[in-house]
């Protein structure tokens, strides 16, 4: 029994931090391999949604930069090490975009083998193009990079 005042036990309090997202990320990438064809993860808004007291969580930059691309395609990807690292490419149109979630509270280098091109390195929910990287890149502890990358038709 809980007390008075005390969350219940489905609030999580990771909700509010970048493993949520981090999550969210990976299970999109899993939902699109097996085929889903539909998604709910959150609450709108409070200790189990996307914002809580007009804050963003980072799970709600996660799913609007992911959804922001327009009748995107989920491209094959997969991480040496998906307990440490998760990935999901998406593709829509002439843009490729790369999340990589460091899921440890260590830090990590990644190498990304495939890309072609530079590509753009933003922080969620950072409308600006990010700075130019190149195929090896070092994640922070929980740390989610979005890469962009245009490419040819």
């Amino acid at each position: 029994m809980r007390d008075a005042g005390e969350s219940p036990f489905t609030d999580d309090p990771r909700q509010e931090a970048p493993f949520a997202a981090a999550w969210t990320l990976g299970f999109l990438a899993a939902a699109a391999e097996a085929a889903f064809d539909a998604l709910t993860f959150f609450e709108l808004s409070g200790p189990r949604g996307v914002t809580e007291a007009g804050v963003a969580f980072p799970v709600r930059h996660a799913l609007a930069d992911a959804l922001a691309l327009r009748d995107a395609l989920v491209l094959p990807a997969r991480s040496r090490r998906p307990e440490r690292v998760q990935v999901l490419v998406l593709r829509s149109g002439t843009l490729v975009r790369l999340f990589l979630a460091n899921v440890t509270a260590e830090p990590h280098p990644v190498r990304i083998e495939g890309l072609k091109g530079m590509a753009r390195r933003a922080t969620l929910g950072q409308v600006s193009p990010g700075e130019e990287v190149g195929t090896e890149i070092d994640l922070a502890p929980h740390e989610i990079a979005r890469l962009d990358l245009e490419i040819a038709p």
